[in-house]
């Protein structure tokens, strides 16, 4: 499960308050010659580079035809599919150079940007999203590793290492040079291990490691340790082998570091006697965040049950030691599956829950509920939020946005909380919320087959990528079937939805794209050089982020009116490839990435 870190390390910078007036929701201003995106629906005013003494006029082909509209401004009829719009400029009615295009992207009405299945006649299905080092996406799951392009095209299919069973988990080396794999593999008939492997940017096995002992060993997530290498997490019910600490019941909470080379440094387990299954693992600002269900009410579960299985959180710094623990649930069944930092320094957590007691204090719909809880730093409840139908509800993924969350899962039902209707059995479900998880709109996405997500991937704002599986060819589903289940990967925008159900204006996100940053020296070492050019547009904000998705600086309202270079002491950044976001008003305006040597 993919998850957002929001902050880690905040340095202010001068802040002027700035205002702007709000564009129309369906007429936005393009300045220069810069491509807008606007909801399906709506329409843009289109501005052309043309000196006062010069004439325009605007075509849709890029050669001859016919003019749509002359002048400098031009604004499009209502627009659904993207279109290109070409402008010739003119002196004494002479024609001065080849036209000019510039293309408006449509987002659709559904918010589907693209779906694509892959497969063979065997069962697949997607566990895990990674962007890729040298662009495009990677998914992992049953059988396969993909290589992408940005439009989901195949830029290389991998089989899995002969005795890998399935991906949980990969995730790039910081410096590009590949990316780190893992799951679960068979050793023999009876023995269940982790397996780690790198791959290099072809897709091409370097090196494979296993680790476990006698018992079921399952891998399920990895992440970028601090200071290098990785940390492995999953289960175990092994007390033997690469298992330092005996197992204290079933199955325990399991963490490995290992270096870049997949040599391990440590390992760590943690749970009690019962059943203890980790599902999602984060890095915080001062240590790793362990998640997942449990059944156990002692050993290094201190905090109680409820009953059943409780979501359950434990907290340990950078070298694995424990410093707390928390269970969360009702006298039911109540799963976690996915976590997420909040603003603040506290966590979100998602999953299922049938409880209407104990922890669970927002009722519940039906059958089971998808539930998320809020908790500060230190793991204490600040509330608790249901969402459902009258069936079977849950979530298994958040992605963090710039003012909320989007939590994603699967949906049995068509009632409730469940808004906009289903395809038949289950089908994918986003559901947005705001900081206090209030939620805003909900979305499905599905055929009339079961589709269930299990990873996800967020590329901005309201932009996401969600996978998993499925044997559907038709509803939302219109890349076919090759026979059974199939990775089902949605490319999804949902900027054109809010609470209201009305769309969000991006014309404000159109008039600032004109902001045009410079960051140097790229590479980088011990400092970083950014530099924001003069202009109206207003409050920027800056943040960068590892490939992890995790934060690592912020620069908040910084006054663009004039030239303004900023020098960041960049000594602390780890090695590796970084991401620098421009915000404008809390929109992203501008992605630079560059790389600390």
């Amino acid at each position: 499960m993919i998850s957002m870190v929001f902050l880690t390390l905040v340095i202010p910078l001068q802040a002027k308050s700035s205002s702007k007036n709000s564009a129309d929701l369906s007429v936005s201003l393009l300045s220069g010659n810069r491509n807008p995106t606007i909801c399906s629906g709506s329409s843009v005013k289109l501005k052309a580079d043309a000196g006062p003494k010069q004439t325009v006029k605007w075509f849709t082909v890029p050669v001859g035809g016919s003019p749509v509209g002359t002048g400098k401004v031009f604004i499009t009829p209502t627009l659904t599919t993207t279109t290109t719009y070409y402008y010739e400029t003119y002196v004494w009615g002479i024609p001065i150079g080849p036209r000019t295009a510039i293309t408006v992207t449509v987002i659709p009405a559904s918010g589907k940007i693209w779906d694509k299945t892959y497969g063979s006649t065997r069962p697949e299905g997607v566990w895990t999203i990674a962007p890729a080092n040298e662009g495009g996406y990677i998914f992992g799951g049953t059988r396969f590793i993909i290589k992408t392009d940005e439009d989901g095209n195949v830029v290389w299919q991998n089989p899995l290492p002969a005795s890998s069973l399935i991906l949980y988990s990969i995730v790039p080396y910081p410096d590009g040079s590949g990316y780190l794999a893992g799951g679960l593999t068979e050793t023999d008939s009876t023995i269940l291990d982790w397996q780690i492997f790198k791959l290099d940017n072809a897709g091409n096995v370097v090196w494979t490691k296993t680790f476990g002992g006698t018992g079921l060993d399952d891998l399920l997530e990895i992440i970028p340790a601090k200071n290098g290498g990785f940390i492995l997490a999953g289960i175990s019910e092994s007390s033997d082998g690469d298992v330092s600490v005996p197992n204290k019941g079933f199955n325990d909470f399991w963490i490995i570091k290992v270096d870049n080379s997949g040599n391990k440094i440590w390992d760590k387990s943690f749970g009690g006697s019962g059943y203890d299954i980790l599902s999602s693992i984060i890095r915080t600002h001062d240590g790793y965040l362990l998640g997942g269900r449990s059944t156990s009410s002692d050993g290094d579960v201190t905090d109680g049950n409820n009953g059943s299985f409780d979501f359950l959180i434990i907290k340990t710094d950078f070298h694995g030691n424990k410093i707390w623990d928390k269970s969360y649930g009702g006298s039911s069944q109540d799963q976690l599956f996915a976590l997420s930092s909040t603003p603040g320094h506290g966590y979100l957590l998602a999953g299922m829950t049938s409880s209407t007691d104990g922890d669970i204090t927002d009722g519940n719909n039906g059958d089971t509920d998808a539930l998320i809880i809020k908790v500060d730093a230190h793991g204490n409840k600040v509330w608790d939020k249901t969402y459902g139908s009258s069936s079977s509800d849950n979530f298994t993924e958040i992605i963090g946005t710039n003012n909320g969350f989007l939590l994603g899962g699967y949906t049995w039902g068509a009632n409730g909380d469940v808004t906009d209707g289903n395809n038949g059995l289950s089908d994918f479900w986003i559901v947005k919320t705001n900081f206090q998880g209030n939620k805003e709109f909900d979305k499905t996405y599905g055929s009339s087959e079961a589709d269930i997500p299990w990873a996800s991937l967020g590329l901005n704002s309201k932009s996401i990528l969600i996978g998993g599986e499925s044997m559907g060819a038709d509803g939302d589903i219109t890349d076919g079937n090759s026979g059974s289940t199939d990775f089902l990967v949605f490319k999804l925008d949902l900027r054109c939805f809010d609470k209201d159900d009305k769309r969000e204006s991006i014309a404000n996100e159109n008039e600032e794209e004109a902001l045009e940053a410079t960051v140097f020296p790229n590479p980088f070492s011990d400092y970083l050089n950014i530099k924001l050019p003069g202009s109206d547009n207003g409050s920027v904000s800056i943040e960068i982020s590892d490939l992890s998705g995790r934060t690592v600086a912020v620069f908040n309202d910084i006054n663009s009116s004039s030239d303004r270079e900023s020098l960041i002491n960049t000594s602390t950044f780890e090695k590796g490839f970084y991401i620098c976001k421009f915000f404008v008003n809390d929109k992203v305006v501008e992605t630079i990435k560059v790389i600390k040597q």
